[in-house]
């Protein structure tokens, strides 16, 4: 002001509240929301289809993704034990949901998001939709070419698990409890 004197202005503390499955649903507010999502799936999948671009080639001597069903020709014995779990049927969540076309879900829902040779496309998600061996495992053709332990990743559990279950989408995750 003309004095000089600096005057400040008390703003509201703003946080955000995580809406967790506790909070009581409101019919009018989730018919709201989901209209919302479908609306933005639509947008999203009809830009793909006019502008998506596939995800470049992967840098010479990195590996390509291969696809779960090729994994399960050497790891039979481990297939009935994923084809159970939850991400084995991650995208169908989405679905459900009706946010398989929004580009901050797919990512931990498919396999190869963005990553070079995997999926950059929503219209061209058919062979990855499902939380394969790839997407925590990396791209599997050196391991196919050469089937030992040195050409496949190993993630630390830390590494693989908490890249998707953060707070914000699984608030619930507890890395030890699900591990085994």
């Amino acid at each position: 002001d003309a004095t000089g004197e600096v005057r400040t202005q008390h703003l509201m503390d703003v946080r955000f509240v995580p809406l967790e499955t506790s909070f009581e649903r409101l019919p009018e507010a989730t018919a709201l929301v989901t209209a919302y999502d479908r609306e933005v799936g639509v947008l999203n999948l009809t830009w793909a289809k006019e502008h998506g671009a596939e995800c470049p080639a992967p840098a010479p001597g990195k590996p390509s993704f291969v696809g779960t069903e090729v994994c399960r020709a050497c790891h039979a014995q481990v297939f009935p034990q994923w084809q159970a779990s939850r991400h084995a049927h991650a995208y169908d969540s989405l679905v459900e949901q009706g946010k398989n076309n929004h580009l901050d879900c797919v990512g931990c829902h498919l396999t190869g998001w963005k990553e070079p040779g995997g999926v950059c496309r929503l219209d061209a998600v058919e062979g990855r939709t499902a939380v394969g061996c790839e997407a925590c495992h990396g791209p599997g053709s050196s391991h196919v070419s050469l089937p030992i332990k040195t050409t496949i990743v190993r993630p630390t559990a830390a590494t693989a698990c908490v890249g998707c279950h953060d707070r914000e989408n699984s608030p619930h995750f507890d890395l030890e409890k699900y591990l085994p």
